[in-house]
């Protein structure tokens, strides 16, 4: 069974990668939630968000199942002293695969593979800055089995709660090594309807990750890495039959994450704004992501080997979207995702002289998916 599992999570391991969004943490792994800014604390996605609030699969209704595929296209620079290197970590593509079961009025349960997060640089051609020689993938994938319960028949009307256990399998590739792992976590979650209002929370434990030789810190010494803990806030409005919009706020405590935190990474504030509205067959869906700057305390030290090796300086995401509803033949949704980085330079003394460098980590992507209700 394990092996089993190795070999599914990991094979989107190896044949896919993301560029950094929310730090490391991609908005969110499905078209809908994509072209909504990322939001789904408290909006249901679909069978394929199960790596979202576990509680809204009480939502579902009946049984569906879905996947798609999200390519990516980053643009990464370096800037110092020296000059502007590119990095030529090329284009990748991520998979999401999600069930979705409504066993009865206050049951469902789910099962779903999402890549999640992820890194990756390459510098190994260039040679004008501190930069070059550098080249590091890290790569996250996971799979969430998501339980909810409806306690509307219990006599607490609109509140449903969820768990959702996660196998995660990563792997990191630096030049001091290439290994890989496999973790365990969980994601809670609840929400609670009132009216045209719904309200979530959600929380996911952090999973540590250990790389051996492949992970090091500014004094060469073996950490693990830990994708962080997450807590969420989020509120859903059905201003009418056809308009909603939606709210989430993100905590993301990289400050306290294992390996991050030795880099000087801050704990990072998430705001996501999105709206849909629904015209027969046809939604059009559009929204904002914007993340605080993880790096802005870190030391210089700290700061140049983020910028080289992790450079998570997306800042805000632009994005858009549509479905279209094939009625009995499914739903096919679609989303475009812009990211575009800090714009602040780091400056630093040297002899007594001011040195800059600079990082950029731009971003467009494209996600299609594709659901049937049965």
């Amino acid at each position: 069974m394990k092996k089993a599992l190795t070999l599914l999570i990991g094979t989107a391991a190896i044949t896919t990668s993301a560029l950094a969004t929310n730090g490391t943490q991609l908005i969110a792994t499905t078209a809908k939630a994509r072209a909504m800014g990322g939001v789904g604390v408290a909006t249901y996605m679909g069978a394929g968000a199960s790596n979202n609030n576990p509680a809204l699969y009480a939502k579902e209704s009946s049984k569906a199942v879905s996947g798609g595929l999200t390519f990516f296209s980053p643009s990464v620079t370096y800037l110092d002293a020296g000059g502007k290197d590119n990095s030529d970590y090329g284009n990748s593509i991520m998979p999401d695969i999600g069930y979705a079961h409504k066993i009865d009025d206050d049951m469902a349960i789910g099962i779903g593979f999402n890549s999640v997060a992820g890194s990756g640089v390459d510098y190994s051609t260039v040679g004008k800055t501190a930069a070059a020689g550098a080249k590091n993938e890290l790569k996250i994938a996971q799979i969430s089995i998501p339980f909810s319960y409806n306690f509307t028949n219990l006599g607490v009307k609109g509140l449903a709660l969820g768990i959702a256990p996660v196998i995660q399998s990563s792997s990191l590739s630096t030049n001091y090594g290439d290994e890989s792992s496999m973790d365990f976590g969980v994601n809670l979650g609840a929400t609670y309807d009132l009216e045209s209002v719904t309200f979530g929370i959600m929380y996911k434990t952090a999973i540590s990750s250990d790389y051996g030789d492949a992970m090091k810190n500014l004094q060469g010494q073996n950490v693990s890495l830990a994708n962080p803990s997450t807590f969420g806030l989020g509120l859903d409005y059905s201003m009418s039959d056809a308009t909603t919009i939606a709210f989430d706020y993100k905590y993301l405590a990289y400050g306290s994450a294992s390996g991050y935190s030795d880099f000087g990474w801050s704990n990072q504030h998430v705001f996501a704004l999105g709206a849909e509205h629904n015209m027969d067959v046809l939604a059009l869906r559009i929204g904002l992501n914007y993340g605080s700057n993880i790096v802005d305390s870190a030391s210089v030290d700290q700061t140049i080997a983020t910028y080289i090796g992790f450079p998570a300086l997306t800042a805000a995401h632009f994005t858009i979207g549509g479905g279209y509803d094939l009625k009995e033949y499914g739903v096919i949704d679609a989303s475009f995702v812009y990211g575009i980085s800090f714009s602040d330079a780091y400056t630093y003394e040297v002899s007594g002289l001011p040195e800059l460098v600079k990082a950029t980590n731009n971003q467009a992507s494209l996600t299609v998916d594709y659901t049937y209700a049965f």
